[in-house]
């Protein structure tokens, strides 16, 4: 499961979320959204189209998501159907929207919601009650990524042997590897090195 991020940003407001609610209920309302992660782009195409006033920022210029919904976004922008502040800063949440600097000016928006979107975090509550042996936040891991529990591997962020050594690579790797292990623990029948495709011959 995934949790959003929690919002951390001075100030009150009566309406600050970190999830998206259904659109059509942000009809007709302003509505600021903060973030600059797939899930703001989207969110600010979505609610635009469902009528809502968007005003989408962050604090760099660029923002992430698919080369379609960037035309997207870049389109809507030029079009003035929702309006992007990019590079800006998010100083606080005030009672009737927020306060920015953009290109060091200041500038309040107003706003009836507020969406702080960076993201998700894993909820890794339901596996705490497994008995993978805890060592805090991390897993111990033996070879192919085997836990305490058989038939349960790990890779990537929690296996205990990355620590704080967290980088894509490594974690695909180690998938790559624990999926062997796991096939050939299901299937003792199957190599846990079934080769590379460099040394197969194709005809």
């Amino acid at each position: 499961a995934l949790l959003p991020r929690e919002a951390r940003v001075p100030g009150t407001h009566p309406d600050v979320r970190t999830d998206v609610p259904d659109p059509a209920r942000l009809a007709g309302r302003r509505v600021l959204i903060v973030g600059g992660v797939p899930q703001a782009t989207r969110a600010a195409l979505e609610l635009a189209q469902a009528g809502a006033q968007v005003t989408l920022t962050h604090r760099r210029a660029g923002f992430r998501g698919s080369p379609a919904e960037l035309d997207a976004l870049n389109e809507a922008g030029r079009s003035g159907q929702l309006t992007v502040l990019a590079p800006a800063v998010l100083l606080n949440v005030t009672p009737t929207g927020a306060a920015l600097t953009v290109d060091g000016q200041p500038r309040d928006v107003p706003a009836d919601t507020v969406l702080i979107l960076n993201g998700y975090l894993p909820d890794l509550s339901p596996l705490q009650s497994w008995p993978l042996d805890w060592q805090g936040e991390y897993v111990p891991d033996g070879p192919g990524g085997r836990t305490a529990l058989p038939g349960v591997f790990v890779v990537g962020d929690l296996a205990a042997s990355g620590q704080d050594f967290k980088l894509i690579s490594v974690g695909l790797a180690q998938a790559a590897v624990a999926a062997n292990h796991a096939a050939h623990h299901v299937r003792p029948d199957l190599r846990v090195r079934p080769g590379h495709s460099s040394e197969k011959r194709l005809s």
